[in-house]
């Protein structure tokens, strides 16, 4: 398991990566139904 600022980073950078499936825009709208209960913390 990787603590809450490195499940960030990575999601971060799959939203900024240089080849897309999906736009940001959809993917943004899954952030909304984040929540902290739902990030594994050491």
């Amino acid at each position: 398991m990787q603590c809450f600022y490195h499940q960030v980073v990575n999601y971060t950078n799959s939203l900024n990566a240089l080849k897309r499936d999906f736009k940001v825009e959809e993917l943004a709208g899954e952030l909304s139904s984040v929540a902290i209960e739902g990030v594994w913390l050491l």
